[in-house]
């Protein structure tokens, strides 16, 4: 049977007719096809039309490859044309310089839609259009029910229906450049979802409604955000950052807050903004984010209304219309060849072997309201393996998108669709590559010697790959191992500045920043009401700090010695803090709270498995007296949200 259809298919592609066939599924089962089913055969076949799979179909025409680009949508640009996103989060090569680290396909795209922070989106939608018909990939837009063929486990193929017909397409590589992965995971490929690293299962960023407004006075809104007094704010003649009183707009939904605005400014004098956020969304699921649209659009005249009194140039600002999609963050992580890591992007990695490069901030999104997300970093160049894109269990496939091999903190800077295209470009070199040579993604992740000849050419077709030599005060700290245990739960933040400022005296607010952190990422809670008799400005001494501990635990630790004693602190840190007459730096602060937080999570979290003792869904305590330290605590954890 498989040799007839064979035969069938060979005879359909040399005269270009439609032929009822027998295709495989996703399952591998014989289907019965009973509708018409066009045959067509590519080298390369890119699912999906967001900036990513443009910049993936592209390079593999350039590199000679016959290629195709579907999507469902009907248009090309996806997140940058559909979900309105024009404000563009750039990669630079230090926080001193403006040059970007993603050259090649993105840097064309970018200087020719003005070479800003912001772009016009009916530009950037025509400049999609024309890179795609000069490279002469063949585009096929509002196309349904997308489906992989397999055999054998390899992708050989997609199957879909396009105006009525049938269409089974072969190809040697399949790129998926969705936004969610959706190739990969109707393939089988594992993948994690959201912040199921962190302990977090269902749990993603939020989501946002980028909406525009028109009669938004931009003169005034530049001198306002250039003469504020907040150097995380400012303006320029396309793009604009500021007004964090927006915090303040109300909102009736639960699930819906607003946070300081970025806003790009448009050709036709609108302005699109971005800071609409919505909650507790399954990106997966189309009804949850329809449902999520018709709710940000019901509350948006009060957020509207707030804006007028409260942010200048925006007095007359009214509703032009919302995006048509959701600008979603994060969804699935799926399981490559290589995974990259919080330590590969704060410790500027891989960049000897990288494909692409990143160093936009580590930006972890809230995940309920009330929260306001944090920064980890500041720009950080690291480099990006070509192994992310190889999915574990599927050969042919490459995963060009946010959903790479990507831990939740390094997706925090990964994710944005400068690096997006960048490894969308490797990936249309290395399709060129492989089908050329013979060998396989998988093997190609793991050979030096043709990881060393794709950079060759992608350096050849404008890429710069050249590494970029930072450096960390902080790895020759005695505190380095744990400001790396906390950062790595993003419980530790070194800010825009990428500053951890260790010899700096500790604060109430350095313990509070931490704390919030904690709460925000983790599954212990910490009560900070019971720390408002200390000032936020307040230095802090040892004995200050086991107060504190003290508040934290409901216990009555009277010295550090205590602390050592009970495992709360270990040998290092007790000998860098027994010294201590005065106050305590930073550094010894992030060593006692890492502490803090290894000795909560062995006590507090009920998947630990104390040694020799198995405590699965429970809290095993030895002695009476650790009883009462765990009281406040664990009335927080068993009543969370």
């Amino acid at each position: 049977m498989k040799r007839w259809i064979s035969i069938l298919i060979i005879i359909s592609i040399t005269l270009n007719i439609p032929v009822e066939v027998l295709a495989y599924d996703s399952f591998e089962n014989i289907v019965d096809t009973t509708v018409k089913t066009q045959i067509m055969n590519f080298q390369v076949i890119v699912v999906g039309s967001d900036p990513e799979g443009i910049a993936a179909a592209v390079s593999a025409a350039r590199n000679g490859l016959k290629t195709l680009l579907i999507d469902h949508r009907d248009r090309v640009g996806g997140l940058y044309t559909v979900g309105w996103l024009n404000m563009l989060d750039l990669n630079y090569k230090g926080k001193n310089t403006r040059e970007i680290v993603n050259k090649g396909i993105f840097l064309e795209f970018h200087r020719s839609v003005g070479g800003g922070a912001s772009f016009d989106i009916p530009t950037a939608q025509r400049v999609f259009e024309d890179m795609l018909k000069k490279s002469r990939v063949k585009v096929m837009l509002e196309v349904s029910d997308i489906k992989p063929i397999i055999k054998e486990n390899t992708i050989r193929g997609v199957t879909f229906k396009y105006r009525g017909i049938k269409y089974n397409v072969f190809g040697k590589v399949v790129i998926d450049s969705t936004q969610d992965a959706d190739i990969a995971a109707m393939c089988g490929v594992p993948y994690k979802f959201g912040r199921e690293d962190f302990g977090f299962p269902g749990d993603v960023g939020a989501v946002t409604l980028m909406f525009s407004l028109k009669n938004v006075n931009w003169q005034k809104v530049v001198t306002y955000l250039q003469n504020d007094g907040n150097p995380f704010t400012g303006a320029n003649n396309t793009s604009a950052w500021g007004y964090a009183v927006m915090f303040k707009a109300p909102t009736k939904d639960l699930s819906i807050q607003i946070r300081g605005l970025n806003i790009g400014k448009q050709k036709d004098g609108t302005v699109v903004i971005n800071a609409l956020q919505i909650f507790n969304v399954n990106p997966l699921v189309k009804e949850e984010k329809k449902a999520a649209i018709e709710k940000a659009k019901r509350e948006l005249p009060a957020i509207i209304e707030f804006m007028r009194k409260n942010a200048p140039g925006f007095e007359k600002a009214e509703l032009v219309g919302v995006a048509p999609e959701l600008y979603v963050r994060e969804s699935r992580h799926i399981e490559g060849e290589y995974t990259l890591t919080a330590d590969d992007v704060f410790e500027n990695r891989n960049q000897e072997i990288a494909v692409a490069f990143g160093s936009y901030p580590i930006d972890i999104q809230a995940r309920k309201k009330g929260e306001a997300g944090v920064a980890l970093s500041g720009t950080n160049p690291y480099g990006i393996p070509f192994g992310v894109m190889v999915p574990k269990k599927i050969e042919g496939l490459l995963v060009a998108s946010r959903c790479a091999s990507y831990d939740t903190i390094a997706h925090g800077s990964a994710r944005t669709v400068p690096v997006g295209m960048a490894l969308g470009q490797a990936a249309g070199v290395a399709a060129k590559y492989a089908i050329t040579k013979k060998i396989s993604f998988r093997e190609i992740a793991h050979s030096y010697k043709a990881i060393m000849e794709i950079r060759a050419i992608l350096k050849k077709q404008g890429v710069d790959l050249t590494p970029i030599k930072i450096e960390h005060p902080e790895k020759k700290s005695w505190a380095y191992p744990y400001i790396r245990r906390l950062r790595n739960k993003a419980m530790l933040s070194k800010g825009y500045q990428n500053d951890y400022r260790l010899n700096d005296t500790a604060t109430m607010n350095t313990f509070n920043k931490m704390f919030s952190l904690i709460n925000c990422h983790s599954k212990l809670k910490i009560d900070t009401k019971f720390l408002k008799d200390f000032r936020e400005d307040q230095p802090i001494t040892a004995k200050d700090y086991i107060r504190i501990l003290n508040k934290i635990l409901n216990s009555n630790y009277n010295d550090i010695e205590e602390l050592f004693k009970e495992k709360i602190i270990d040998e290092t840190t007790y000998l860098q803090i027994i010294r201590k007459n005065g106050y305590l730096s930073n550094a010894e602060a992030y060593a006692l709270v890492d502490g803090l937080v290894q000795y909560m999570e062995r006590q507090y979290v009920p998947e630990y498995r104390l040694p020799g003792k198995a405590v699965k869904g429970g809290i095993q305590i030895s002695r009476l007296s650790e009883l009462r330290k765990t009281v406040r605590i664990l009335w927080n954890f068993g009543n969370e949200d």
